[in-house]
């Protein structure tokens, strides 16, 4: 077996075993000048998913939606039922429409506020077991779900002859 040739350089070193490391100065630099790219990379990663979710610093989630409220209210519960959600509050408030329910230990919180006549905002808290511990992964869950849903709606209403 042959044995590669040790090339040196201020950048790679070997230690004693012949395995090769980088000094400490090359790795922080490293990560100095590509801290940007993962943050590209996870929003071209986001936006290639088609979710987009945006989030609040408290975790909960919200998304603006070109779709009126009752269509995206329809799209929410048909959302909640698959989830198995009990949906305790369905109504309309000033600014548009709230839903509550309750899955497990946790409480889900929906907002939909009519912007315009074609979009909605829509936000979701879900609260587990106390106002102050958010669960973002389910939140997230519904509001993705929930657009699935409207556009799956929106298709087959089009293939019915419903569409505009």
């Amino acid at each position: 077996m042959r044995r590669l040739q040790k090339v040196k350089s201020k950048f790679v070193m070997y230690n004693r075993d012949g395995c090769m490391s980088m000094p400490m100065s090359a790795i922080l630099c490293c990560i100095l000048l590509l801290q940007g790219c993962a943050a590209v990379a996870l929003t071209a990663g986001g936006i290639a998913a088609g979710v987009g979710v945006n989030y609040t610093m408290s975790g909960i989630a919200y998304k603006t939606l070109i779709a009126p409220i009752p269509e995206t209210r329809l799209a929410t519960l048909k959302t909640l039922n698959v989830m198995e959600v009990n949906v305790t509050q369905d109504e309309v408030t000033e600014e548009g429409w709230q839903i509550t329910g309750y899955a497990a230990d946790r409480e889900i919180d929906i907002e939909l506020e009519k912007l315009t006549s074609t979009t909605t905002r829509m936000r979701v808290t879900v609260n587990k077991g106390h106002t102050f511990l958010k669960d973002r992964a389910t939140a997230t869950e519904i509001v993705a779900q929930s657009v699935l849903r409207l556009e799956k709606d929106r298709l087959t209403a089009e293939a019915d002859g419903w569409g505009n």
